[in-house]
C-alpha cells in the first residue's frame, strides 16, 4: 500500500522537530522513496532540493545526491551519483551501494568496461566489510556487464551471487540477484529456466513492488515471444507498458518488446511507429537503443526495402559496438541483416556479418544463434548457385531450430529450403516444405509470413485448394490423397499423428468421402 506509506511517512515528518536534524533526514528520505513507489516525483523532487540545501557533508549529503539521482536522467543521475561516492564514507555500506546504482546507470552511457571498473569497487568494500549481502550484489552487476561482453563464465558468476543473496535477509540484493540471473537467463535463451525464475518473481513483485513487476515482464514478453507463445508475450508487453504509464515510468526500451511482437506478426508500420517513439524517447534519457534501432531495419527488409535495411542495420551495430554487446544474442537481427546484405547482392559483405556471429556464438555455445546460423549459411549457398549445399544446410537448420525451441526460425527455414526447391524445379519437395512453413507461420500468427508463402505456393502451380477446407486440412488432404501414411503426412509437415487423424476426419466429412482413395478422385475437382 505505498500510497498509505507516503501518507503515514509525511505525518512522521510533520511531527518531527526542526531541530531535530537526524531524525528529519531519515523520514524525509523515507518520505521521498515512498512517494516514489506510489508513482509520485513532484513531492520527492521537493524533498530532494530541501535535503540538498540543508544536508551537512559526508553521508548525508551522499543520501540526498542519491535520492536526487532517481529524479533525473541518466546522463545527470550519473554526474549526482559520482558526487555521492566522494561524499560517502570511505569503507562503508553507502559507498559500495552508491558504487553499484553508478555502475547501473553507467553501462548505458560509458559502456560496460567502465561500469565493471565500480562493479569491482563495489565488491572489494564488500570484501573489507565482510558483507554477504553487498557481495552477493556487486557480483550480480559484475556478471551482467561480463556477459554483455561476452565472457562464457558469466552465467555461473550469476548463479553464484543469486545462491549467496538467497541466504542473506536483504530484500534489495536478493531483487538484484534475481534480475541479474534473470537477464543473463533471457538472454541466453535458456526458455524453461527464465520462465520459472521470471514467473516467481512476477508473482511475488505484483503484490508487493508493482513498479519492479513491469522489468520482470519486460523479459517475460521476450521469453515467451521466442517460445512462439505470442498471445501471451502480448499480454506480458502490454501489461508492462500499462504500469509504466501508470508509475509515469515509461522508458524507450519498454517500446521495443511490443514493437517486435507487432513486426513479427505483420504489423509492420505499427511497429516502425512504436519503434520510432522509443527512440524518440531514448534519445531524451541519452540511451543507447541499438534494439529499437536494428528494428526499423527489420521492418525496412521485411517490407521489402532490403537498402534502407542496411543503414538501420549498421547503425544498430555501431550503437552495439559502443556499448561493448558481444554476447551474441543481444545482436539478435544479424539473421535480418544478413539477408537484406543478400538480397542486394553484397555476398561478402554477408560473410563478414555472419562470421563474427557465428565466432561469437560458438565461443559461448549459443545454440539458438547457430541455428540461425545454419539457415543463413543455406540462404547464402543458394545466393552463390550450390542449389546442393542450401539444400543440405536448410535442412539441418529446420532441425536444428525445433531443437533450440524456436518455431519461428523453422518456419522459415523451411520457407528457405521450399522456394530453393522451386527454384530447382523440385515441385513436390517443394510444395512440403512450403505448406509445413505456412502451417508454422498460421499457428504463430505471422500473417505476413504466411501471406508469403502462401505466393510462394502460388508460384509452384498445379493443385487447386478445396472449397471449405481450412489450410491445415487442406495439407493434410494433399498428402493423404497421394497415399501417404498418418506417420509420412505428420513427418512432412511436422504435425502430431493424432492432429493428423483429426484433419482427416474433418476432411471426409466436408468432402462426403470415406477412404484416402475417394479422397484422391475427389479433391482434384475443388
Amino acid at each position: 500500500a505505498p500510497i498509505v506509506a507516503a501518507e503515514l511517512a509525511e505525518q512522521a515528518l510533520g511531527m518531527t522537530p526542526e531541530a531535530a536534524h537526524e531524525d528529519r533526514h531519515r523520514r524525509s528520505l523515507a518520505a521521498a522513496h515512498a512517494h516514489l513507489e506510489a508513482g509520485e516525483d513532484e513531492r520527492p523532487r521537493a524533498i530532494a532540493r530541501k535535503l540538498l540545501s540543508t544536508a551537512p557533508a559526508g553521508p548525508p549529503r551522499a543520501e540526498a545526491l542519491a535520492l536526487m539521482a532517481d529524479l533525473e536522467q541518466l546522463n545527470r543521475a550519473a554526474v549526482l551519483l559520482a558526487e555521492a561516492i566522494v561524499e560517502a564514507a570511505p569503507l562503508s555500506a553507502l559507498q559500495a551501494t552508491l558504487h553499484l546504482r553508478l555502475a547501473g546507470t553507467g553501462r548505458v552511457i560509458h559502456g560496460l568496461t567502465w561500469s565493471e571498473g565500480h562493479a569491482l569497487a563495489a565488491l572489494r568494500l564488500a570484501d573489507q566489510l565482510d558483507d554477504d549481502a553487498l557481495r552477493a550484489g556487486s557480483l550480480s552487476m559484475l556478471a551482467v556487464f561480463r556477459f554483455g561482453r561476452g565472457d562464457a563464465d558469466a552465467p555461473r558468476l550469476a548463479e553464484r551471487a543469486y545462491d549467496l543473496a538467497a541466504g542473506c535477509d536483504d530484500r534489495e540484493q536478493l531483487r538484484t540477484a534475481s534480475w541479474a540471473l534473470g537477464h543473463i537467463l533471457t538472454w541466453s535463451v535458456s526458455t524453461d529456466r527464465a520462465r520459472a525464475l521470471l514467473e516467481a518473481r512476477y508473482e511475488e513483485e505484483r503484490h508487493t513492488d508493482e513498479r519492479s513487476s513491469a522489468s520482470t515482464l519486460w523479459y517475460l514478453s521476450f521469453v515467451e515471444l521466442r517460445a512462439g507463445r505470442w498471445d501471451v508475450a502480448s499480454e506480458h508487453a502490454e501489461r508492462m507498458l500499462e504500469i509504466g504509464r501508470q508509475y509515469g515510468m515509461v522508458s524507450g526500451p519498454a517500446f521495443f518488446p511490443v514493437a517486435l511482437l507487432a513486426a513479427v506478426r505483420g504489423e509492420l508500420e505499427r511497429a516502425a511507429e512504436l519503434a520510432a517513439q522509443g527512440r524518440e524517447l531514448g534519445d531524451k534519457e541519452g540511451a543507447l537503443l541499438s534494439g529499437l534501432v536494428a528494428l526499423a531495419g527489420v521492418t525496412e527488409v521485411w517490407g521489402g526495402d532490403a537498402a534502407a535495411a542496411i543503414a538501420s542495420f549498421g547503425a544498430a551495430e555501431k550503437k552495439a559496438d559502443a556499448a561493448e554487446w558481444y554476447e551474441p544474442n543481444l545482436r539478435w537481427w544479424r539473421a535480418d541483416y544478413v539477408e537484406a546484405l543478400l538480397e542486394l547482392g553484397r555476398t561478402a559483405d554477408a560473410v563478414v556479418v555472419l562470421d563474427a556471429w557465428e565466432a561469437d556464438a560458438l565461443r559461448v555455445n549459443r545454440t539458438w544463434v547457430l541455428a540461425q546460423v545454419t539457415r543463413c549459411r543455406g540462404i547464402l549457398a543458394a545466393a552463390r548457385g550450390d542449389v546442393e549445399q542450401g539444400t543440405r544446410l536448410l535442412d539441418a537448420a529446420t532441425r536444428e531450430h525445433e531443437q533450440v525451441g524456436d518455431p519461428f526460425g523453422r518456419a522459415r527455414a523451411l520457407l528457405a529450403l521450399g522456394v530453393i526447391r522451386r527454384r530447382a524445379r523440385q515441385k513436390r519437395t517443394a510444395r512440403e516444405a512450403i505448406e509445413a512453413a505456412l502451417a508454422g507461420f498460421e499457428a504463430l500468427g505471422a500473417a505476413r509470413w504466411a501471406e508469403r508463402a502462401r505466393g510462394e505456393l502460388g508460384h509452384i502451380g498445379g493443385r487447386t485448394p478445396a472449397v471449405g477446407l481450412t489450410p491445415a486440412e487442406r495439407r493434410v488432404a494433399t498428402l493423404a490423397a497421394e497415399g501417404r501414411t498418418n506417420r509420412q503426412v505428420a513427418a512432412a509437415l511436422f504435425l502430431a499423428e493424432p492432429t493428423v487423424a483429426s484433419h482427416l476426419s474433418h476432411v471426409y466429412a466436408k468432402l462426403g468421402v470415406r477412404s484416402r482413395t475417394e479422397l484422391a478422385r475427389k479433391l482434384p475437382s475443388f
